[in-house]
């Protein structure tokens, strides 16, 4: 991301209904596979301005990494007392090595070699840590927000599964989320790429919703945390659609992942 969006994305992430929704299904899930204390080790990869890092400070021990030296430094001016990385190769960061979770959060997208990346988080860590990773998800849901926001690809559920194929790992959850407001979505974002056919442009479609609006997104998305956690327990089968991909990777000592 640029500046401009960088700014943007630290301005939002506090109060955005899917910022904030985001970030209470991720540490939903996380402190069901990791129970806070003593204290475990959570690494935030592509940290951008630092509200993850942030929400996890407060049961762990938390750093952020990212390539931009402006997001870095825009996550420090906001959270001075938190501990943030500037690393052009933060998959290879000596913070990995004691991670007892890695999160990568719509992060993916963003990175070229995204298989080699993954491959070099989990060859890091030790048995037992977990990646917690976001994606988003569908392809033909591609416009000018993706464009926007440096997006290299949206994920199939085969396209994100293949990048941990005879990888270590164990999965411990996999599904699609963003489920409940996929309808609306997915009217805006064709819509979106219509007009750009007509009007090429590139713009990114993360707009402060009023009050009301913003509190009942926030409740529908983050609603969905609880459908998570039963299908973590085998209680309930994954969303069969939605806007993103969610999964959930144990560090195993060897072997063929799950």
């Amino acid at each position: 991301m640029d500046r401009r969006q960088l700014e943007i994305h630290a301005d939002l992430e506090d109060r955005h209904w899917w910022f904030v929704a985001r970030r209470r299904i991720l540490f939903r899930l996380l402190a069901r596979a990791l129970p806070p204390g003593p204290r475990p080790c959570v690494v935030d990869l592509g940290c951008a301005t630092g509200g993850n890092v942030a929400a996890a400070a407060d049961a762990y021990d938390a750093v952020g990494i990212d390539t931009s030296g402006a997001a870095i430094e825009l996550a420090r001016g906001r959270f001075p007392r938190l501990a943030f990385v500037h690393a052009e190769r933060p998959e290879r960061s000596p913070q990995l090595l004691g991670a007892d979770a890695v999160l990568i959060t719509d992060v993916l997208e963003h990175v070229g070699e995204d298989r080699e990346f993954l491959r070099e988080v989990i060859g890091s860590l030790e048995p037992g840590a977990i990646v917690l990773l976001t994606v988003p998800a569908r392809p033909d849901l591609w416009s000018p927000h993706d464009v926007a926001l440096g997006h290299h690809r949206r994920y199939t559920p085969d396209s994100l599964r293949a990048l941990w194929e005879n990888l270590p790992v164990r999965v411990a959850l996999f599904s699609f989320f963003n489920r409940r407001l996929f309808a609306l979505a997915w009217l805006e974002r064709k819509w979106r790429a219509f007009a750009a056919r007509r009007k090429p442009t590139a713009c990114c479609d993360v707009h402060m919703p009023g009050g009301m609006l913003n509190a009942g997104f926030r409740r529908i998305f983050s609603g969905e945390g609880r459908r998570l956690e039963r299908v973590m327990d085998g209680r309930a089968t994954p969303y069969a659609t939605g806007l993103s991909l969610i999964a959930m990777l144990v560090r195993e000592e060897n072997g063929r992942n799950a």
